[in-house]
């Protein structure tokens, strides 16, 4: 067999090889659970189990040459939403994502909690169809002890995503919702929060890529970054090097990430 470290194949498994170790070292405690007043980074591709196994996800090239998921249409990623978010959400907070849809103008939820019978999103993001030349990004916050249907807090109209590189962030503050479009603020509404911090049914679930089986609405994408953070301020500084790159840069696998760790494979 020939063994050549630049090649794309033996990176990504290099790179496969690293993250699971990573992930054994570092690994969450079953539940999460974090002290009031430290900041908090939820990587939400820890959802990915790694080395990925599963119909419909891989490793592949991402932006900038980083390391990124591509997730089909027909993956299924999920896991309890215990092991990754608190029972009681941040009263703010911010969602970064670094994304490119492998179906252009299609729609899908980038993420979605579900309540235990699977038929609200009590806190997601989904991008929609276009409809013309434009795509409408909105964030579900729904109190489900209030609705019985999944409730929009905000809705942000854009112009149509095609195959290109999309870096959306959501600052969620008081009342007030910002939403960041490639690096520059693009649209600021008034929303009315109930309650501020939302609190999940401890029997929910985390999607990826969908809201389940019953709500589906699956979205075909090479996804790079999803995280959420305690921090509304996490939105507007997305695009200095700290978004993509959270380690100090030393050696081979230090300038880059997924699912939370340094992971930036050997240059050819």
């Amino acid at each position: 067999m020939t063994r050549k470290l630049g090649s794309v194949a033996c990176r990504f498994l290099l790179a496969a090889t690293l993250l699971q170790a990573l992930r054994h070292t570092a690994a969450q405690s079953e539940e999460f659970s974090f002290a009031a007043e430290e900041e908090v980074e939820i990587d939400l591709l820890n959802a990915i189990p790694v080395p990925v196994n599963q119909d419909g996800v891989d490793f592949t090239s991402g932006f900038d040459g980083f390391i990124a998921f591509d997730i089909s249409d027909n993956a299924l990623i999920h896991t309890p939403f215990r092991t990754l978010f608190p029972e009681a959400f941040f009263a703010d907070f911010s969602i970064l994502v670094t994304l490119q849809l492998l179906q252009p103008k299609e729609g899908g939820f980038v993420f979605a909690v579900v309540n235990p019978t699977e038929t609200v999103v009590q806190l997601g993001l989904q991008i929609s169809q276009a409809e013309g030349a434009t795509q409408n990004v909105t964030l579900y916050y729904t109190d489900i002890k209030q609705h019985s249907s999944s409730q929009a807090l905000a809705t942000f109209s854009v112009p149509a995503f095609d195959r290109q590189w999309q870096r959306l962030a959501l600052k969620v503050e008081g009342s007030r919702v910002t939403f960041y479009l490639n690096c520059a603020e693009y649209q600021r509404v008034r929303a009315l929060r109930e309650p501020t911090s939302l609190v999940f049914d401890s029997a929910s679930t985390l999607y990826l890529a969908q809201a389940g089986p019953l709500l589906k609405d699956n979205l075909a994408m090479v996804i790079q970054e999803l995280k959420v953070y305690n921090r509304s301020r996490e939105a507007e500084e997305q695009c200095n090097e700290k978004s993509l790159s959270s380690g100090s840069g030393d050696g081979e696998f230090g300038d880059a990430e997924v699912g939370g760790y340094n992971l930036r494979p050997p240059a050819t």
